[in-house]
């Protein structure tokens, strides 16, 4: 059984639809459609964490037969005394949605305590860029979050080594959902939100 949806997302790119959602059980999960949505596949699990653990808040992508989705993972166990490690992970399907690869670590500093969420996934030809939440540079409750961006040169295939904080004029709103959007022309991603205490920022990154 798949279980009631949670968080839900969709893309789709000529005739092919893929929606996606966290069931129960701790699994992220997609259908796809060839036919513009008229019909669609029975569900295909994307990634399963084991009992107790729990994986949430996908976001999705697609280029063609590339399907990018982005998710947070709670497998990472509690540091002594501390708050709860999630990871970002990034899985890519060659075939539409059919068959996924392991979800790729996004949050590359795992030194640090990190926060995923508030996911902006985004095809641009062969680059894929991923923007989530972190609140790695403040550890204290209630904490201040920054963005991250990481990207793919290879539709989803293989990410960079380390991402990159894209909000150098201050955290973002640490109370609610931050307002963030991404755009991108080739390898210059631009990004704007709400910084705390502020109205907007907007940051600027290449990739190479």
């Amino acid at each position: 059984a798949t279980g009631g949806a949670g968080s839900r997302a969709a893309s789709c790119s000529g005739a092919g639809v893929h929606v996606v959602w966290d069931g129960t059980g701790g699994t992220i999960l997609c259908a796809n459609s060839v036919d513009h949505g008229a019909s669609f596949s029975l569900p295909v699990t994307i990634d399963a964490a084991a009992p107790g653990k729990v994986l949430y808040c996908p976001e999705i992508a697609c280029s063609g037969q590339d399907v990018v989705v982005v998710y947070n993972d709670d497998r990472t166990d509690r540091t002594a005394g501390g708050p709860l490690k999630i990871d970002v992970r990034g899985a890519h399907s060659v075939n539409g949605g059919n068959g996924w690869s392991s979800g790729t670590l996004l949050n590359t500093n795992r030194s640090q305590t990190s926060a995923g969420g508030a996911f902006v996934v985004r095809f641009d030809g062969d680059n894929v860029f991923a923007l989530f939440q972190d609140f790695r540079n403040d550890l204290t409750s209630p904490h201040d979050l920054d963005l991250f961006l990481n990207y793919s040169t290879t539709r989803g295939a293989w990410w960079a080594g380390s991402d990159i904080q894209m909000n150098s004029s201050g955290p973002i709103e640490a109370a609610g959902p931050p307002i963030a959007q991404l755009c991108s022309d080739g390898n210059r991603v631009y990004v704007g939100g709400r910084p705390q205490g502020t109205h907007k920022f907007r940051d600027t990154a290449s990739v190479p």
